[in-house]
């Protein structure tokens, strides 16, 4: 990843760049994200053991987004060539939305509802990390001020 500013330019405020518009509309809807699949009870509501589905998709989600960011740094040569491939921008929230769709599924009765919610748990832990390394890599770029 390249910087998206000349550091050697005025110091008077900048307009921000399509890939600062882009990285910040992306932190926000990653942080929308969280709060409404994990601090309210929507995706689980219809099943009368909702919160305790929530709490387990939460928990797997917790345990897999400290292991993937454990991992990536770990190998953080091989977790930046991951992120800058272009199509990863595309996987990384798509695996999100994946995830998502899982995430009410858990309340099917038997091993398939708990294989989705351990599913979804798994996925929106690894992706959701993947992309705190994406946002971490964007934000190291870019000035103090445009941030």
């Amino acid at each position: 990843m390249r910087s998206t500013h000349d550091h050697h330019a005025s110091t008077s405020p900048a307009r921000p760049s399509v890939a600062e518009l882009t990285v910040g509309a992306a932190l926000a809807c990653t942080m929308a994200w969280v709060s409404m699949s994990f601090k309210s009870m929507g995706l689980f509501a219809r099943y009368g053991h909702g919160e305790s589905l929530l709490d387990t998709t939460y928990l797997v989600s917790i345990i897999a987004v400290s292991l993937t960011l454990l991992a990536a740094s770990a190998f953080d040569r091989r977790t930046e060539a991951l992120l800058e491939h272009r199509a990863t921008r595309f996987v990384l929230p798509l695996g999100v939305a994946a995830s998502t769709l899982l995430m009410p599924l858990a309340g099917i009765p038997g091993i398939a509802g708990a294989s989705c919610g351990y599913a979804a748990g798994a996925l929106s832990g690894m992706f959701s990390g993947l992309f705190l390394f994406e946002f971490g890599m964007a934000f190291s770029l870019m000035t103090t001020r445009s941030i």
